[in-house]
C-alpha cells in the first residue's frame, strides 16, 4: 500500500513538473511575443499561413497595415516574418548592416555556393556589388553606347507594332527590348528570337519567377527541407535553375576562350569582369572573383534587369489604356517639346516634366516589387523598442510605403501631380521606393529608368493606345494587377493607333 501511495505521489509530482514547466515555457513563449510587432496570431506549425490570400496579396496586407501599423509580424510557416511599410522605418531599417543578410531556400543556397550579389552576404556582397556596380557604369548608365544600344531595341518595337494589324500582346514586346538590351551589355551580343538555348533560357527563367511555391516551401519549413526538396514541384525549379546556369556557364567558356590578349579593351560586362578575376589570379587569389560569381552575376543581371523593366512598361501603358485623358497630356507634352519630326532622346527629358511624373506615378501605384526582395536579421537586436530575433525575415512592404495617405495626397488614384511642383514642373520625391532603398538598393536603377523613358516616349510620340477589343471590360482587373513577382497588370492585350 506504501509503495503504490508512493508511486502515486511520484507519479503527480512528476505531472505538477511537467504542467509547471509547460507553463514556464508557455509564459516565456508569451512574454517573448509580446515584445515582438504586434501581429495577427497563426496556428502551429502553419502560423497565419491558412489565412494569406495570394490571389489579392497587396490588399489583404495593406488591411493589415491599416490594423496593426507600419510594422507589425507574424509566422509563416516556422518563420518569422517582420513586414515594414513605412518609409522613414526602411530608410533607417535597410541601411543598418544588421538586417542586411538574405535569407536562401536551401535548395537556391546549394545552387549558388553563396556567390553573386542578390543573395550574398558580407564581405562577399561588398567586393561583388563594387564590382558590379562600377561595371554598370563603364558599359551602361547613359553611356553613348548604351544609348545606342536602347535606340536600336525602342526601334525594334516600334516595327514590332507597326506590323501588328490586330491586337498586341505587351508582355513579349518589352521583355524583347529589356533582354536585347542586357545581352548587349553583358555579353556584347544579341540572341535572335529562334536561338534554342535562349529560348529555352527564357523560358526556365519564367518558370522560376513565375512559380515561386517552390523556394517558399523549403524557406517556410527548413526542418522538412530534405523532403520538400523531393517534391516535383521543388525538382523542377533545381532543374530549371541548373539550366539557366549551364546557359551562362557555355557563353562564359566561350568569352574566356576568345579573350586572349590581357591589354584588350573589354567590349562588355563579362569580358571586364575575366579581365578582373585573371588579375586577381595572378595575385595569387582564386576566391574573391572565382568563376561562378559570375555565372551568377550574368543570371541576375539577365532576369532582375528584363522583368522589372518590361513589367515598368506594360503597366505604363496599361494605365495609359486606363486614364486616356493623362495619355493625352503625355502626348500634347511631346509634340510641344519634341514635335513628331525626330524621336525624343535622352537630352529631351529635363523639358518633359508631365511624362517623367507619369512614369514615376506608374511606378508608385504599380509598385512591381510590392514586397521588395526580403532581408533576414544577422543576430538579435531591436528596432523602435521591438525585439527582432536572428534569422526574422524582414518584408520591406513597398506597396504600403506608396500607399501612405501621411505622404502621398491621393494614395489610392492614379495621379501624376504627386510629383509636379505648384508650376507644373518635375519633382521627384524620395519616398518613392520602386528599386528598394538602403544598402541593398538595385544597382540597375538608372538604367531601368532610361530604357522605360526611351521606350515610353518613342511610342507616345506615335501612337495612341487603347485595350483590345476583346478585353475592354477587364479594366479593373488589368487595373487590380496579379500577384506575381514582379507584379503584373491583370491579363490584357493592346490595340494600337497612329498618331
Amino acid at each position: 500500500m506504501n509503495e503504490f501511495l508512493q508511486n502515486q505521489l511520484t507519479s503527480r509530482n512528476a505531472l505538477i513538473g511537467a504542467g509547471a514547466l509547460a507553463a514556464a515555457y508557455t509564459l516565456r513563449s508569451l512574454y517573448r511575443s509580446s515584445q515582438l510587432p504586434p501581429g495577427p496570431l497563426g496556428l502551429p506549425l502553419l502560423g497565419r499561413l491558412p489565412w494569406l490570400d495570394t490571389d489579392h496579396f497587396n490588399e489583404s496586407e495593406e488591411a493589415m497595415r491599416q490594423k496593426y501599423g507600419p510594422i507589425y509580424s507574424f509566422r509563416a510557416g516556422q518563420r518569422l516574418m517582420i513586414v515594414v511599410s513605412s518609409y522613414e522605418m526602411l530608410k533607417e531599417m535597410l541601411k543598418n548592416d544588421m538586417f542586411s543578410g538574405r535569407l536562401w531556400p536551401p535548395q537556391a543556397a546549394e545552387l549558388s555556393d553563396g556567390c553573386g550579389i542578390i543573395f550574398s552576404e558580407g564581405k562577399t556582397w561588398s567586393e561583388q556589388r563594387r564590382v558590379g556596380l562600377r561595371m554598370l557604369r563603364e558599359f551602361g548608365f547613359g553611356k553613348n553606347e548604351s544609348l545606342a544600344l536602347i535606340n536600336e531595341e525602342v526601334a525594334a518595337i516600334l516595327a514590332s507594332i507597326e506590323s501588328c494589324n490586330s491586337e498586341v500582346d505587351s508582355s513579349r514586346l518589352f521583355s524583347d527590348l529589356a533582354n536585347g538590351v542586357i545581352a548587349m551589355l553583358v555579353f556584347g551580343k544579341r540572341y535572335a528570337n529562334e536561338n534554342p538555348n535562349y529560348e529555352s533560357f527564357l523560358i526556365n527563367a519564367k518558370k522560376l519567377l513565375n512559380d515561386s511555391l517552390a523556394s517558399s516551401l523549403t524557406l517556410l519549413f527548413p526542418t522538412f527541407a530534405p523532403l520538400l526538396k523531393r517534391l516535383s514541384i521543388t525538382q523542377q525549379a533545381s532543374t530549371a535553375t541548373l539550366a539557366m546556369h549551364q546557359f551562362f556557364e557555355e557563353e562564359i567558356k566561350k568569352k574566356e576562350a576568345e579573350l586572349t590578349d590581357p591589354n584588350a579593351e573589354p567590349l562588355c560586362i563579362c569580358d571586364a569582369y575575366i579581365h578582373e578575376r585573371r588579375r586577381y589570379e595572378a595575385k595569387g587569389d582564386f576566391y574573391t572573383h572565382r568563376p561562378f560569381h559570375l555565372v551568377r552575376i550574368c543570371m541576375e543581371m539577365f532576369i532582375a534587369g528584363t522583368d522589372t523593366t518590361s513589367k515598368s512598361m506594360e503597366w505604363l501603358l496599361a494605365h495609359m489604356c486606363l486614364y486616356p485623358q493623362v495619355q493625352a497630356k503625355v502626348q500634347q507634352e511631346l509634340d510641344e517639346v519634341v514635335g513628331r519630326e525626330r524621336r525624343p532622346q535622352i537630352n529631351d527629358r529635363p523639358q518633359l516634366h508631365y511624362m517623367q511624373a507619369v512614369i514615376d506615378e506608374s511606378l508608385r501605384s504599380a509598385s512591381l516589387a510590392f514586397n521588395s526582395l526580403t532581408h533576414r536579421a544577422m543576430k538579435d537586436t531591436t528596432f523602435r523598442g521591438y525585439r527582432i530575433p536572428a534569422d526574422a525575415i524582414i518584408v520591406p512592404f513597398v506597396y504600403g510605403a506608396h500607399r501612405d495617405a501621411s505622404i502621398w495626397e491621393k494614395p489610392d488614384q492614379f495621379y501624376p501631380e504627386h510629383f509636379l511642383d505648384c508650376e507644373g514642373k518635375y519633382s521627384p520625391s524620395k519616398y518613392l521606393i520602386p528599386f528598394s532603398i538602403g544598402r541593398r538598393i538595385c544597382p540597375g536603377e538608372s538604367l531601368a529608368r532610361l530604357e522605360i523613358y526611351m521606350a515610353f516616349a518613342a511610342i507616345m510620340q506615335k501612337y495612341s493606345v487603347t485595350l483590345a477589343a476583346s478585353c475592354k471590360d477587364k479594366a479593373a482587373d488589368v487595373e487590380r494587377g496579379l500577384t506575381t513577382t514582379p507584379r503584373q497588370p491583370g491579363w490584357h492585350k493592346l490595340h494600337f493607333v497612329q498618331r
